[in-house]
């Protein structure tokens, strides 16, 4: 895994890893939908598209979500290796489905 921004260039530019960014269609796609329901709880309702590669790892959530997120689930399935998938379908689904159902998700381009 690659720990300086040297090497995440490195793998880039080898094509061995890629960017989620406007240069990818799906994301493209993804970004105008978001601007087309850029209205104020516009993108609540919205869910994320599931040909969108997201990792848990690419979500920020509020620690009050992260907090719901460990109370709801079990103790199993919190030990279990494949954890990391079920917090990620939390995450893309929490809009429509947690506590605080509408609470956008919002995306950024980094620099």
């Amino acid at each position: 895994m690659p720990l300086t921004e040297m090497q995440v260039n490195e793998l880039l530019s080898c094509e061995k890893a890629h960017r989620l960014d406007l240069k990818d269609e799906r994301c493209r796609l993804w970004s105008e939908k978001l601007q087309a329901c850029s209205t104020p709880g516009g993108t609540a309702c919205l869910r994320v598209q599931e040909d969108l590669p997201l990792e848990y790892f690419d979500f920020v959530p509020r620690l009050r979500v992260l907090q719901e997120f460990f109370d709801q689930t079990l103790p199993t399935v919190l030990t279990h290796r494949f954890c990391d998938l079920r917090f990620d379908e939390f995450l893309e689904n929490y809009p429509m489905a947690g506590k605080e159902a509408g609470l956008e998700i919002s995306f950024f381009e980094p620099r």
